[in-house]
């Protein structure tokens, strides 16, 4: 088959939607040899980020500020297509001749949370998801919970929904050695044990709860927490607390995205507070590094890591402390650990390039 993509996340995003494009592409190419796949975007890229054989580029024709919803029709048919993959909510606006759309929906932050966006960006955004849902064959939604959001809120494309997940990069599952791992800790000044959150800092991810559940703790040999992630909207906030609390809270907002992988191996545990997420992946990363995971009932992340007694309700802070507590526990650690390794497979590169492979083949013949 000849699969295109929408590559401008993969091209141009560092974080969440640019690693999920080019970890989906990177694993279809790797475990799918026999499929060619077509990667559009604006411009060519200055440097290109793959040299897999079957992995291709090219620019897309027609009006370079809205490439992605009217002038890569024109480029799909040219291409010859099977099937063509908006990777991030996005679809052309006017349907190719031959060629099957299928596209992923994330989160419906923006409905949920709409106070965090601006009004003309919340009317771009819903223009542009609406007509994704109607021009697909396919919805592929990376949660449970992203289905049954657009199940509530847009029900008429139900019928186009299903839930694949989403893998996280392959060194993830791969440990580095003792010496790296002390001129880390040295690097950034780390204790030897505490508690990790990484999260940019955006208001929906909950870092004010977790401190304030985190100071209630009434531990004698409290473990320090360390917040990892990029400038967002609560960052002012967060570093004012942060600021009052003394030195066991350790802000990190230029950590290099390299690093990140050395930031889990050196923690004890990963708690995660969000209070919505699409998938969650920093819950797969850190998973992945052998680390247990703490985080809210009800959400997408703990549809990755299962369910689990020790969870909290992020709303209430009481609820983050009491779990927090139970952290401090070898013995529950060892419990969340062993659990959400058993899950790691779901969640595998090859299994996940299989299910879009098979759903690519399946739309492809409709």
């Amino acid at each position: 088959m000849r699969i295109g993509f929408d590559a401008k996340r993969y091209v141009h995003n560092q974080k969440g939607l640019g690693n999920y494009s080019r970890s989906l592409v990177h694993s279809l190419s790797t475990h799918f040899p026999d499929h060619d796949f077509v990667l559009f975007n604006r411009d060519l890229p200055s440097e290109i980020p793959s040299t897999q054989s079957n992995i291709s580029f090219k620019t897309a024709k027609g009006k370079k500020l809205f490439w992605r919803q009217v002038g890569i029709t024109a480029s799909i048919e040219a291409a010859n297509l099977d099937v063509y993959h908006g990777l991030s909510a996005e679809l052309p606006m006017l349907r190719p001749r031959q060629t099957k759309l299928v596209v992923t929906v994330h989160d419906l932050i923006f409905l949920k949370y709409p106070s965090y966006y601006s009004f003309w960006d919340r009317l771009i955004y819903l223009y542009k998801l609406r007509n994704a849902l109607r021009m697909s064959n396919v919805v592929i939604c990376t949660s449970e919970v992203t289905r049954q959001d657009i199940q509530a809120m847009l029900p008429v494309h139900s019928n186009k929904l299903v839930v694949i997940g989403q893998p996280c990069d392959e060194a993830f599952y791969h440990r580095s050695n003792r010496e790296n791992l002390d001129q880390f800790r040295k690097q950034y000044n780390l204790p030897n044990a505490f508690l990790l959150c990484v999260s940019s800092f955006e208001k929906r991810k909950n870092h004010l709860r977790l401190i304030k559940a985190w100071q209630d703790l009434s531990i004698i040999d409290k473990l320090p927490l360390v917040l990892v992630g990029k400038p967002g909207d609560a960052l002012n906030a967060v570093r004012q607390v942060v600021e009052q609390s003394g030195n066991d809270i350790q802000l990190i907002t230029d950590a290099s995205p390299e690093h990140l992988k050395l930031f889990y191996e050196a923690s004890t545990a990963v708690v995660l507070p969000s209070e919505y997420e699409g998938f969650g992946i920093p819950a797969l990363e850190a998973m992945a590094c052998g680390k247990p995971v703490l985080t809210g009932t009800n959400t997408s992340m703990e549809e990755v890591t299962g369910s689990s007694k020790y969870f909290f309700n992020p709303l209430d802070e009481s609820s983050i402390s009491a779990s927090l507590e139970a952290l401090h526990h070898e013995e529950v650690r060892n419990e969340l650990r062993n659990a959400q390794q058993q899950r790691l497979p779901l969640y595998d590169a090859n299994t996940i390039a299989k299910e879009h492979i098979n759903l690519y083949q399946s739309v492809s013949t409709r």
